[in-house]
């Protein structure tokens, strides 16, 4: 019965721990892709007049990219809040994880690494769009 119950708590004490690391690669996702987008924003309002066409053309896809990965993240995190939510009127709870816990964790982990995917192309754009000048 001991050994169920170290088990039992080793079980809840990675769950905890994962959905602590999940929850911190979200906010990662969300302040970097967002930081991003802000930095873009200032640069192309402090030298708006000043762009050449190519620049002008290519930076907005970066921008597009730093948003887009932002949402993502965001949308990360709701599936985070759902599966959790899922998890919490699962009956069973413990070992057997429920469906809809299992199925919004891969979302958000899916959307979590869409996000990465799309900050790394905002900063691909962008580098070759400074590169252009």
């Amino acid at each position: 019965m001991a050994d169920d119950n170290s088990t039992a708590a080793l079980d809840l004490a990675l769950y905890q721990a994962t959905n602590q690391a999940g929850q911190a690669a979200i906010r990662s996702a969300i302040l970097v892709s967002g930081g991003a987008s802000v930095a873009l924003l200032a640069f192309l309002g402090r030298y708006s007049l000043e762009l050449t066409e190519a620049l002008a053309t290519q930076i907005p896809w970066a921008l597009l990219s730093f948003v887009g990965a932002t949402l993502l993240a965001a949308i990360a995190s709701g599936c985070t809040y759902a599966a959790l939510m899922g998890e919490a009127r699962n009956p069973k709870r413990g070992r057997e994880r429920s469906k809809i816990y299992l199925s919004f964790n891969w979302l958000a982990i899916c959307f979590v690494a869409l996000s990465y995917l799309a900050f790394a192309t905002g900063g691909w754009l962008a580098f070759r769009a400074f590169i252009a000048i």
